[in-house]
């Protein structure tokens, strides 16, 4: 008996069983697909668009996949056209099921690996299009009467239907007047829409008839349109000098500017020499052209008694003051505190002799000195306060009788003298020292005051009663004398009272240092002691009771007698 050798057969097996193992691993051949695509719905069939998705279905799983570049079709013919491969691990005969864009198609097939299979699939279109990307914005308020209204839409199946695009603003149909694509509406108005709410509404179909509306509203509120601008020329004269329009530099006059229409303030530079014009306020109104010119009047060289140098200042800031020290001038020194920062500063003090000119109101009380402060490249806009030291020499007080508590600063401002908080802050055998606060700079006083006369006062003095002793009935006389001591001349009145009462009051008029008498009667009836009172000076006055009627007995016997004797001598000579 031969037997094989069993190592050559050992390999033969296991070379055998390792073939088959890989060959059942691989999955079968892909079945590939091509065919026309079409959409169909209630309005009718349509070609599908390109850009659909068409999928294989096996087992639930998505075994292929192909995206249509062409409508109505989806893969092609050709050796060399794109096909939908169904692939996988899939037994012939297990069905194939189609959707395209998620929507089943209505065709189903059996999977036959290596097969190349023409299927025409159909798809029913159930679904409306999608509106999205309304304008304006639902619930919102735009700023213009011409909006852009509409909204974009699409429909993965079918696609939209161009001529049933319909847009309607308030009501009113304006698809006419719209821009209609395949993917949007859109429409300006051609008269700007009135502030208000207003409604739109676009309604669109799918290429099947699919249906689909959307409505919204929006407001439109477009704020007033700017004002006109105004115009404003700046000027001065005689001189060109620095403009300024509510603090801010506009640069050495002549100056024009648009504008705003509003109130603003226009202020100019100093000149040393001259008076510096006052700040105007001017009122613009639309459209409006105006011009401002600011007079400056030279101030007269003979009254000008003594000039500081012009100090530098190179920067001011909020943080950061300001002192110089001042020569030749009643001013000695000045701190600066300013809100905006400023640059190259100068500053020249000039003493005057009097006031100038064309300052028709003198400063209050007795002037000592005018004082007339010239800056450069800062304004009154820019200050918050300056403190302004100065002396005043004792001699001028003295000379003057000026009460030295009396003597401030005062500023020259629209046409009157304002009294600045000024402070005496110190004193030596030459001067009194003052400090003062200033908001601004202008044309400044130093004046006082003579000490103010002392009021009207009254000493009384030397009563006089006379008679001290009167009987009932009869006149007492009671006098007084008033001098006025006091500062100026005055009324005194003048009061009597008995025993507390008063009973006259008579007013005397002197002048300063006179001497005059007060002088009142009374008539009493009671005999008895009488106190007598005139404004502090007192006395008393006596009135006496009259005499009693008293008869002796050995009298009235005798009256007696010759009464009798009478009366019988009568009766005898009548009988």
């Amino acid at each position: 008996m031969r037997t094989k050798p069993i190592l050559p057969l050992v390999l033969v097996v296991v070379i055998t069983l390792s073939c088959a193992h890989v060959c059942v691993a691989q999955p079968p051949i892909p079945h590939a697909f091509y065919g026309s695509l079409r959409v169909y719905g209630l309005g009718g069939t349509v070609d599908a668009l390109p850009g659909v998705v068409v999928e294989a279905i096996v087992n639930e799983n998505v075994c292929g996949s192909i995206t249509t570049t062409e409508a109505g079709k989806y893969g092609g013919l050709g050796a060399l056209d794109p096909k939908l491969v169904v692939q996988g691990y899939i037994n012939d005969g297990t069905t194939i099921y189609f959707y395209v864009n998620g929507v089943k198609a209505d065709q189903t097939w059996q999977f036959t690996s290596g097969d190349v299979t023409e299927l025409n699939l159909t798809v029913n279109d159930v679904v409306a299009p999608t509106i999205t990307n309304l304008m304006p914005a639902n619930g919102s308020t735009v700023s213009t009467g011409t909006p852009t209204i509409g909204a974009d839409y699409s429909d993965v199946l079918s696609g939209i239907d161009v001529a049933s695009v319909t847009i309607r603003l308030g009501g009113s149909d304006v698809t006419d007047d719209a821009t209609v694509t395949a993917s949007g509406v859109s429409y300006v108005p051609t008269v700007a829409l009135a502030d208000g709410s207003y409604t739109v509404e676009v309604s669109v179909q799918d290429r099947v008839g699919n249906p689909a509306t959307e409505t919204w509203s929006f407001t439109v509120l477009v704020p007033p349109a700017p004002p006109a601008p105004a115009t404003l020329t700046v000027d001065t004269t005689p001189v060109k000098a620095s403009v300024y329009v509510d603090g801010s530099l506009w640069g050495t006059a002549p100056q024009t500017r648009e504008l705003d229409p509003g109130t603003y303030t226009v202020s100019f530079g100093d000149v040393l020499g001259y008076l510096t014009p006052a700040s105007e306020s001017v009122t613009l109104a639309e459209n409006e052209t105006r011009t401002i010119a600011g007079v400056y009047t030279e101030i007269s060289p003979e009254i000008i008694e003594n000039i500081s140098p012009t100090y530098e200042i190179p920067s001011i800031t909020p943080e950061e003051n300001a002192t110089v020290d001042v020569e030749n001038t009643a001013i000695t020194e000045l701190t600066i505190c300013v809100k905006n920062a400023v640059e190259n500063v100068r500053v020249t003090v000039q003493q005057l002799t009097e006031r100038p000119a064309e300052i028709e109101i003198a400063a209050p009380g007795i002037s000592y000195k005018y004082l007339n402060i010239v800056a450069q490249n800062i304004t009154d806009a820019d200050i918050d306060v300056i403190l302004i030291n100065f002396s005043v020499e004792r001699v001028w007080i003295t000379a003057e009788n000026i009460d030295p508590d009396t003597i401030a600063l005062r500023k020259w401002v629209a046409g009157a003298w304002v009294s600045l908080p000024t402070a005496k802050v110190g004193e030596d055998d030459m001067y009194f020292y003052y400090s003062a606060e200033s908001p601004g700079l202008s044309i400044f006083a130093v004046s006082g005051s003579v000490p103010a006369p002392a009021p009207a006062e009254f000493v009384l003095s030397d009563l006089v009663i006379e008679p001290m002793e009167v009987g009932p009935g009869e006149n007492v006389e009671i006098s007084v004398k008033v001098t006025n001591v006091g500062g100026t001349a005055g009324t005194c009145s003048v009061t009597l009272t008995i025993n507390g009462i008063a009973v006259d009051t008579k007013d005397i008029t002197l002048a300063v240092g006179a001497t005059g008498t007060v002088t009142f009667e009374v008539t009493e009836e009671v005999a008895g002691t009488y106190a007598v009172g005139v404004d502090g000076s007192t006395g008393t006055f006596v009135v006496t009771a009259p005499p009693s009627m008293v008869v002796p007995l050995a009298v009235t016997g005798i009256v007696v007698v010759l009464l009798a004797g009478i009366l019988i001598w009568l009766r005898k000579r009548g009988g």
